[in-house]
């Protein structure tokens, strides 16, 4: 049996002999696809495969438009400097026979599907993956708890609604901010910059794990030639905007990728929904983060899902605060050490290796990931805020003439 899922790309035959059961998850626009190599039976009226739990899924598969470069940077980055679990991804360019011979496969379980929410999931997803430039093939994460997940239980409801578990556990809020430091030089605000609860995983242990994660490095570039104005924020030739628009600040959109341009027609099919991205400069102001987005939606959250739940206390959100600033700060200074010297020429060899191998990526700009890094060793060297950002300003003018 080969290494799940290292060894996994390989396959062909054995997509039709040892898969025994697949199905889409449930969550999100397009969520990810359950596989499981073992035969664990069925139990059913109309024959659903009931006994076939996520948790015991040998490994999960996720479509992606675009190269699979932004993915793989991520989760080094993330494990690096963030200190998170990652899902060890390996892509299946959609243009080779073992993902023509997945395709099939996933083709196979979803027209023989018999429970009808499962098959309707199909029909809604499936094309994503018959389409897609990329399959991911994702080591399966064991004993992994959503924080969303925390608001939608009856048990926790009767105990502040199982955010005050949240907020008292102080690996869990303190890797949660090393996470936040590291998702912020990566550009990727679709989990605590523009919070998305569901994208926030971790174990019984305080560990994070780096689901659901790619850069939103956006490219200066792109922007300007983006005929489809699918990408938001610049049209114009300014540096300046660029640096202030999409590295300085958080909420501005992702490119949108090649295939995304690609399938897009303007007044014939609908745009897609681009990812948010977050700006570096929130790491240096997490109080204003805190106050005005995280207890802001944990608490709406709470209030949603659990309407006689009461928020906890003052003093337990103050000392996760504390636990929380003191990640993030641990997360600044593992960017300014591990990115330093040689390991600056290791993460650029990567970079670079991760392009050659998978293709370039609008939303995976070297010159975007340096400025993020150099505006942390700047505030670092007690810099303000003007003035590193007046000092970002002036090295991307100086090399990228023209502009």
């Amino acid at each position: 049996m080969p290494k799940i899922p290292s060894d996994i790309q390989k396959w062909n035959k054995r997509w039709s002999t040892d898969i025994k059961y697949c199905r889409p998850s449930s969550g999100g626009a397009v969520g990810i696809v359950y596989v499981w190599t073992q035969n664990l039976g069925w139990q059913s009226a109309n024959g659903s495969y009931a006994n076939y739990e996520p948790k015991d899924a040998a490994f999960v598969i996720k479509p992606i438009q675009g190269s699979a470069a932004p993915t793989k940077f991520a989760e080094g980055i993330l494990s690096k400097i963030g200190g998170a679990q990652s899902p060890n991804s390996v892509p299946i360019k959609r243009s080779t026979i073992h993902a023509q011979s997945l395709v099939n496969m996933l083709f196979r379980f979803s027209n023989s599907e018999t429970d009808a929410t499962t098959k309707a999931r199909w029909q809604a997803v499936f094309h994503h993956y018959q389409h897609a430039d990329a399959l991911l093939i994702q080591e399966t994460q064991k004993g992994i708890q959503e924080l969303g997940d925390f608001y939608k239980a009856d048990e926790y409801a009767k105990q502040n609604g199982g955010l005050e578990k949240i907020l008292t556990n102080e690996t869990l809020m303190t890797n949660l901010g090393k996470l936040f430091a590291a998702d912020a030089l990566i550009g990727k605000g679709d989990r605590l910059s523009n919070m998305n609860t569901g994208n926030i995983a971790f174990d019984a242990q305080g560990q994070v794990l780096a689901i659901d994660s790619t850069t939103i490095l956006t490219n200066f570039q792109t922007i300007v030639e983006d005929t489809t104005n699918l990408a938001t924020g610049l049209m114009s030739n300014d540096t300046n905007n660029w640096v202030s628009a999409h590295i300085h600040k958080s909420d501005y959109n992702a490119n949108p990728t090649i295939g995304q341009q690609r399938a897009f027609q303007p007044g014939v099919t609908s745009a897609p929904v681009l990812p948010p991205g977050a700006g570096i400069s929130e790491i240096f102001d997490v109080k204003t983060w805190w106050t005005q987005k995280f207890r802001r939606e944990l608490e709406a959250k709470l209030k949603q899902h659990c309407p006689t739940a009461a928020s906890p206390d003052e003093n337990t959100w103050f000392q996760a605060e504390l636990w929380f600033t003191n990640g993030v700060n641990m997360g600044i200074q593992q960017i300014d050490m591990k990115l330093s010297g040689l390991n600056w020429l290791m993460i650029k060899n990567k970079y670079k290796s991760f392009v050659s191998k998978y293709g370039g990526d609008p939303n995976l700009d070297w010159m975007n990931f340096k400025v993020r890094r150099r505006y942390v060793k700047l505030r670092n060297k007690g810099f303000s805020d003007d003035q590193a950002l007046t000092a970002i300003k002036q090295y991307v003018s100086q090399r990228m003439p023209g502009f």
